[in-house]
């Protein structure tokens, strides 16, 4: 598994536990600070939908996918896994 994959779902799962929310652009900070920054929100949000689909095949029984589904936002505020 790729490791910016989980950390992805583990910040998904723990963003969720709160009832919070972060845009791409906070996620790409933190990930930088990790050494896995991506270059734009773009590549980011791939990345992000990638983590989603990686976590619904190998652990579909556990709330990953949905975490990553409803915690990562784009800059208008949507959700938007699934665009990209």
């Amino acid at each position: 598994m790729k490791k910016v994959y989980k950390v992805i779902g583990q910040l998904a799962v723990e963003l969720q536990a709160r009832n919070m929310r972060m845009t791409f652009s906070k996620l790409n900070e933190r990930l930088g600070k990790l050494g896995m920054a991506h270059g734009s929100n773009r590549g980011l949000a791939s990345a992000v939908a990638a983590a989603y689909r990686h976590w619904e095949r190998e652990d579909p029984n556990s709330n990953v996918h949905d975490a990553i589904a409803s915690v990562f936002l784009d800059r208008n505020g949507d959700y938007a896994y699934e665009n990209y």
